[in-house]
């Protein structure tokens, strides 16, 4: 079979596979393709070159040819490819840079060094002006800071007033751990207010009730494990309530997400927390960073991870970010109802869509088979009229995001009797 031969079948193929109702249907997993048009357009111009390389090359192959020209054409042949890879290398090193080939950890830690080298090299721990620098954690919200719309206490909680660990009698006390859609970060759009917040909201909504909005922006479910256990169950609350953001999965196995971060990896079926006490903005700055040795391979390498990754080839079950998720659910949900409360966790998605994600449809599945008491903003969104999903997410929750988690929330307290005498305020 003749080198365009081959590549002309390549081609068929890939026309084939990339049918846009075929992988909607058998391939990807995490809701509807966009853009079908444009695919089928791509779609028939590969058919259409791919045919016409079998045609071309059946027909060369048909053609006496000396040995010496076979020869030839086999040596050029591979020198071009040679070259090829050359010039890929030397262009992705030169002009593209190293960020388009790390991934993961590597490529978040690529980009604070960059930014630390745009500021003369003057080491920020956390990539915004209200965090502070923790040796545990490896950044918390700075104490009692103050801008238009965001306002901590003297503990770094996102609220206006101070929390004690004494309970007062006859009030109700939610502790909410989780990442920025907790806390309340900003949507392309503009700032979410304190009182925006879901957590304000049910506060508000919820009589003689405490809501304590323990999130912070940028933070794996491992750190919200070690700060619920540090701070969150010493307020004595009886619902803690996790937000889970399914982009989490893969900064549980991170050690570097915005910044330097602890992450837990599991031995004897047991969580070990690795990497810790966290380094300074300054020493991280003085260790030198290993960039890869191939860029090209690496290139490949990462373009197969988000593809399989994105398929029914990798799935969630088998990998190694949920088994350590689950991990961690178990263990908060352990400490949490060892401590006397109820343990709920919401399951945010990373936007608004008609089907389950293969991650949702994991932990949902792990939440029945558990008993946990789980909620799906996406189920609780979908309710809406499919013109306003957009209205809820806007690259964080919006402010009709947050009322419409404050509502998912309060409406699954009734539900599972959270609120009822049995399971008021001990």
């Amino acid at each position: 079979m003749s080198f365009r031969t081959t590549v002309g079948l390549v081609f068929v193929l890939v026309a084939l596979v990339a049918n846009p109702w075929f992988l909607e249907s058998f391939v990807v997993l995490d809701g509807a393709i966009s853009g079908k048009s444009r695919i089928v357009v791509v779609e028939v111009v590969l058919a259409i070159l791919g045919i016409a390389l079998i045609v071309s090359g059946r027909r060369a192959a048909a053609t006496p040819m000396p040995a010496r020209t076979k020869l030839f054409a086999s040596v050029a042949a591979g020198f071009a490819l040679v070259m090829s890879i050359v010039f890929a290398e030397v262009f992705l090193r030169l002009i593209v840079g190293p960020g388009i080939v790390l991934e993961g950890e590597k490529w978040s830690e690529h980009k604070w060094r960059a930014r630390q080298m745009a500021k003369d090299g003057v080491a920020q721990e956390g990539p915004y002006d209200y965090d502070r620098f923790d040796p545990l954690l490896g950044w918390l919200p700075k104490r009692n800071y103050r801008s238009d719309a965001i306002q901590t206490n003297s503990q770094g909680i996102r609220s206006k007033r101070e929390f004690t660990f004494e309970r007062t009698p006859g009030t109700r006390r939610i502790v909410f751990v989780g990442d920025s859609y907790t806390w309340g970060e900003r949507t392309w759009a503009r700032e979410i207010t304190n009182e925006e917040t879901f957590v304000s909201l049910i506060e508000e909504r919820l009589p003689a009730t405490e809501g304590l909005n323990m999130g912070v922006h940028g933070w794996g479910t491992d750190q919200q494990l070690i700060y619920l256990r540090q701070l969150g169950l010493k307020f004595q609350p009886d619902i803690v309530v996790l937000g889970f953001f399914e982009a989490d999965i893969t900064r549980n196995i991170a050690n570097f997400f915005g910044y330097s971060k602890p992450y837990f990896e599991l031995e004897g079926g047991e969580l070990v927390l690795k990497n810790t006490p966290i380094a300074t903005g300054d020493e991280l700055l003085a260790t030198p960073f290993e960039l890869p040795s191939f860029y090209l391979g690496s290139l490949i390498r990462k373009g197969m991870n988000i593809v399989l990754d994105r398929t029914t080839l990798r799935p969630i079950e088998g990998r190694r970010e949920w088994h350590v998720t689950r991990a961690i659910f178990e263990a908060a949900r352990r400490d949490t109802e060892a401590a006397g409360a109820h343990f709920v966790l919401i399951d945010i998605p990373t936007h608004i869509r008609r089907r389950a994600t293969p991650v949702e449809a994991t932990v949902a599945k792990w939440a029945a088979d558990t008993g946990t008491h789980f909620v799906s903003l996406r189920e609780h969104s979908i309710q809406l009229p499919r013109n306003e999903w957009a209205s809820v997410h806007d690259g964080h929750l919006t402010a009709r995001g947050h009322e419409e988690t404050a509502k998912a929330l309060m409406a699954y307290f009734q539900k599972a009797g959270l609120l009822e005498a049995g399971s008021e305020p001990r």
